[in-house]
Order: C-alpha cells, then sequence, then structure tokens
C-alpha cells in the first residue's frame, strides 16, 4: 500500500468550512483519521487521500478542489525534502534534491521482493505482441526556454 505524509491534506479542513462543507465526515467517510489530516508525522493512505480529495469535489460541488487545496500550500508540506529544495543554489538542484529524496515523502509500504521486469524497448523489438512505448528521459536541453 502507497502513503502519503497527513502534510498532503494541510488547509483541508479550513477550505472544505470556507465552501460550507463538513470535514470531519468527509475524512470520517474516506476512513482517514480526522486528527491526521495536515501532519507531518502522520501516513495516509494515497488510495484514501485520493478518494477524499474527489468525494470533497463532488460533495462540494467544486471541481478544481484539489487545485483550490494547492493553491492553498506551499514548499513546506515537503517537510525536511522542501526546506533542502528551496535552499538550493538552482532551481535544477532543487529538482534533482526533489527527484532523490521524494520517497522521504511518498512511501510505498510493500516493495516487491524482486526488482521489476524491464519494459520492452518497441522500437528496438520486432515482437509483434509489443505494445508498451519505450519510456522518454528529459533531459535540460529538451526543457522549454523563457
Amino acid at each position: 500500500m502507497a502513503v502519503i505524509r497527513g502534510t498532503a491534506l494541510t488547509n483541508f479542513h479550513q477550505l472544505v468550512t470556507e465552501l460550507g462543507g463538513d470535514s470531519r465526515a468527509l475524512v470520517t467517510a474516506a476512513h482517514i483519521p480526522y486528527d491526521d489530516v495536515g501532519r507531518h508525522d502522520r501516513f495516509l493512505s494515497l488510495s484514501n487521500g485520493a478518494r477524499l480529495l474527489e468525494d470533497t469535489a463532488v460533495a462540494l460541488e467544486t471541481p478544481d478542489f484539489g487545485r483550490l487545496l494547492g493553491r492553498r500550500q506551499g514548499i513546506e508540506i515537503l517537510g525536511p525534502v522542501g526546506l533542502a529544495a528551496r535552499n538550493a543554489a538552482t532551481v535544477a538542484d532543487a529538482f534533482v534534491m526533489l527527484d532523490k529524496f521524494m520517497a522521504a515523502y511518498w512511501v510505498p509500504r510493500s516493495a516487491p521482493a524482486s526488482p521489476p521486469t524491464p519494459t520492452p524497448n518497441c522500437a528496438a523489438s520486432s515482437s509483434s505482441t509489443c505494445s508498451t512505448p519505450p519510456r522518454r528521459k528529459l533531459r535540460p536541453s529538451s526543457c522549454p526556454s523563457g
């Protein structure tokens, strides 16, 4: 089971209240402990967190609820990872730091016993059963400038 930190829902209660909803009822229905919302030291089920955001958007008739919540949050929801990224020398260094240490924020609870089987590169395969496109890696030169 994949989990996220409680800080992923920072300001959830306040926003729901402002929109006229009952945050306690919504959190309870999503099987999330009410007091864990917004806490860095608590982990929540990723699927329950996603369900909470989706159900809240429907209940409050606010399709952009997730966006509204995100606008109320800052990099501090990532705890020490966010602090380190904020103090990086360059934006590129910040992205490297986030990429390297993001597992401290999002934690898969059950890692596979062995590494996953590599996905075949369809461009290099003559197999007619290959349907998965090759993965692309972003390079700094492929980022738009300006």
